[in-house]
């Protein structure tokens, strides 16, 4: 599902908003989650899940085309988790 797909599937859902709000809403959504990852906060959405950044430790890798060995410096990567009604509508279509 794409950005666009959710603002057209709010837009169907409630109709009594204008198209340019409903970007607004989801542009602010975003940025926030976003922004507030950068600064190494975690955000949980009830039912949803939650997104925490992860520190991972620098390492030595090897490219895949040639063998040869990089270094990978500490970075940061985000790390999602189902949250329990997720989860189990998930579990259910199974």
């Amino acid at each position: 599902m794409t950005r666009s797909d959710i603002i057209k599937l709010i837009y169907q859902k409630k109709g009594n908003l204008l198209i340019r709000d409903i970007e607004k809403i989801v542009d602010m959504l975003t940025e926030k989650i976003s922004s507030s990852l950068a600064e190494g906060h975690r955000i949980e959405l009830r039912g949803f899940g939650v997104f925490a950044p992860k520190k991972l430790a620098p390492k030595m890798a090897s490219n895949p085309k040639g063998g040869a060995k990089i270094n990978l410096p500490e970075r940061v990567s985000v790390k999602f988790k189902a949250g329990k009604l997720l989860s189990e509508k998930i579990n259910s279509k199974i």
